[in-house]
């Protein structure tokens, strides 16, 4: 049995192309990116919220050591600047912070916390730091912002690295002339990044797990939501192996629209072949009348003596009766369904054809033997088996010398049907001939030569095919071979 494929594209096999194929695969893959952008996207955003969060958290302590840092700054008269804590310069007058702030890390150096102030006056300038400093300075930005105005910085440059900072202006009458102050309170940026990315490493563990759990639900759900098609698929696997006529069980409503068409088509199919069976038999039967007459207008002009005449009128009438012979078996062929629900026990049906064979003239001088394994069956229609195999088995009576035997073997391809006989058999060279239409070896023998011809022509509708080999018994061996299912429908891969 050969199956015709679609041409695929150079390089792929006919695996990877089933593959392709598969619905599942892509239902999968298709859950698969849409899941994986979903839970890219969220990891992104949650992440992205955290670190929002957690910089709106940080802002708000800083601002709160700020307005700690505000209260503690008192100014200083100019004989006493020089006492002020951190460093000072040659002021009419300054500031000093009165009292440590609460939080110990201000004291602690390279803590990552920090706060400095900037008093300037005219030309003069003093600096104030936490110890958390040591001898590191914070660097303000250029544009101080308005008095009173506090401003938030993300991403303020710092000896070491990155600051998060929050920063103030102050303006305060020191003596004759105003002192400019700029506070700043600030917290390493790498606190913030390591615990953004600790975050962000945790959330992904997560979303991984979470994607692993949601891609084996999808999973689930494509095996449980495809389901019916596998039912589907073995409904008609029933049918084309001749188990049921029709697709039968409930499915689901996005199925059940499919199989009402596909039975609709079915009875439509039926009833079609059925007119066309039945048109058939008109013509054969309008044709003998006709045919009677035309016999009898042979005869006549035999007994006239016009021979040339009655023999061309007679040899049309044969050919007229065996063109007609071979379009009603096609007619019954077509109507057994070409192989579509077809299936038949050969035990009976071959023991049916042997004892009708054994009744017909010249039956009795023949040994009929049948060797066919019980519960043996074959892809055929009933009627069809018995066209085609009695064509053969009487094509066999008539040169079998004595024996004619009948066997079958069951393969997981199909069913091989032998039918062997003792006579006088064909040479190899000239078993083409045999199989043509019509194609006789000896003109003397009975017979129209449709047989054969027949016998492939019904073959043909099941994709089977026909053989002929010498038999050991010294005649002529002719082996059907009927596949399984048609190639047709041969399962192309699992979805």
């Amino acid at each position: 049995m050969v199956t015709s494929l679609r041409p695929l594209r150079r390089g792929r096999t006919a695996e990877e192309a089933a593959i392709l194929r598969s619905l599942k695969l892509r239902v999968l893959a298709l859950a698969a990116m849409s899941l994986g952008v979903a839970l890219m996207l969220s990891w992104v955003l949650l992440t992205r919220l955290f670190e929002e969060r957690l910089e709106a958290r940080i802002f708000a302590e800083l601002e709160s050591h700020l307005e700690q840092l505000t209260q503690q700054i008192e100014p200083v008269e100019a004989s006493d600047s020089g006492d002020a804590g951190g460093d000072s310069g040659d002021v009419s007058g300054g500031v000093d912070v009165i009292e440590a702030l609460a939080e110990p890390r201000f004291g602690r150096p390279f803590s990552g916390l920090y706060w400095q102030v900037i008093a300037s006056s005219g030309e003069s300038r003093e600096l104030l730091t936490s110890e958390s400093l040591w001898d590191e300075e914070l660097t303000f930005p250029e544009v101080a912002p308005p008095p009173g105005q506090i401003v938030r910085h993300l991403r303020l440059r710092f000896q070491s690295g990155e600051v998060i900072a929050v920063e103030r202006s102050l303006v305060l009458p020191v003596g004759e002339d105003d002192l400019a102050l700029r506070l700043m309170v600030a917290l390493d940026r790498v606190e913030v990044d390591q615990a953004r990315q600790s975050f962000a490493d945790r959330v992904l563990m997560l979303v991984a797990v979470l994607g692993g759990f949601l891609m084996l639900a999808a999973m689930v759900q494509i095996v449980v939501g495809l389901r019916p098609l596998a039912k589907l698929r073995a409904r008609l696997n029933a049918m084309r192996a001749g188990e049921a006529a029709r697709l039968e069980g409930r499915f689901p409503s996005e199925i059940q629209g499919l199989v009402d068409e596909l039975n609709g088509l079915l009875t439509g199919r039926e009833e079609m072949v059925e007119r066309a069976r039945a048109r058939a038999g008109d013509l054969a039967h309008g044709l003998k009348t006709p045919l009677a007459v035309l016999a009898a207008e042979s005869r006549r002009l035999a007994a006239e003596g016009q021979q040339d005449a009655a023999d061309e009128i007679t040899a049309q009438i044969d050919r007229m009766n065996r063109n007609v012979e071979r379009e009603l078996v096609r007619a019954r062929a077509h109507g057994s369904g070409g192989g579509l629900s077809a299936r038949t026990d050969l035990v009976p049906a071959v023991q049916r054809l042997l004892r009708a064979f054994g009744r017909m003239a010249d039956g009795d001088r023949i040994e009929w033997s049948a060797t066919i394994p019980p519960g043996a069956t074959i892809t055929l229609d009933q009627g069809d088996l018995d066209e085609l195999a009695g064509n053969l088995l009487d094509n066999a009576r008539k040169w079998a010398r004595g024996r004619v035997s009948i066997s079958a073997e069951m393969t997981a391809a199909g069913t091989r049907l032998t039918i062997e006989d003792d006579g006088p058999g064909i040479p190899p060279n000239e078993i083409d001939q045999v199989l043509m239409r019509g194609g006789r070896l000896d003109q003397a023998a009975p017979g129209s030569g449709l047989g054969l011809a027949i016998a492939r022509d019904i073959l043909d509708l099941y994709e089977g095919r026909l053989e002929m080999t010498a038999s050991p018994m010294g005649g002529l061996a002719v082996v059907v071979i009927v596949p399984a299912a048609p190639a047709g429908f041969a399962d192309p891969a699992a979805s």
